[in-house]
């Protein structure tokens, strides 16, 4: 048996174990944040993304503190005060750059994005009845942050 030859390896196995467990349970509450984020601010999931690391970055807070902040609040959780200041700015600095022609830095990204793509700027916003061009999402902004 394992354990009978070499204890340190069985303990540095569940160290391992341990960390992957909590990895998951992280990215699963972040995904989930970008849920909310893309619910509230009609954005496309990449959107998401990018408004919690701007919260995150803005705040001072960790991700996962800001994302369970996030996940929490459509059920009436509170949502920190930070939190709720930043949302409507960093969805807006989103849709900015969503709007803006498509530079490209160095390694030939948009800025901001990192390796993931570009999100489409109508996605899959349908067209009105009428067949008009999609209507401009709501903003937060111009709410109280409610869910």
């Amino acid at each position: 048996m394992i354990g009978d030859r070499d204890p340190d390896r069985v303990g540095e196995l569940e160290d391992e174990v341990e960390h992957l467990r909590r990895a998951m349970d992280a990215h699963a509450l972040v995904d989930q944040a970008i849920g909310v984020v893309v619910a509230v601010g009609h954005l496309h999931p990449e959107q998401g993304w990018m408004v919690l690391k701007r919260i995150s970055q803005h705040t001072n807070l960790k991700l996962r503190d800001v994302a369970r902040a996030l996940v929490l609040w459509p059920a009436g959780g509170p949502l920190p005060e930070s939190v709720r200041r930043a949302l409507p700015h960093a969805m807006e600095q989103v849709r900015r750059l969503d709007r803006e022609p498509a530079r490209k830095a160095p390694g030939g990204e948009r800025p901001g994005t990192g390796s993931r793509p570009a999100p489409s700027r109508h996605g899959d916003r349908a067209a009105d009845e009428d067949g008009s061009a999609p209507r401009p999402p709501r903003t937060v902004a111009s709410c109280s942050c409610q869910p």
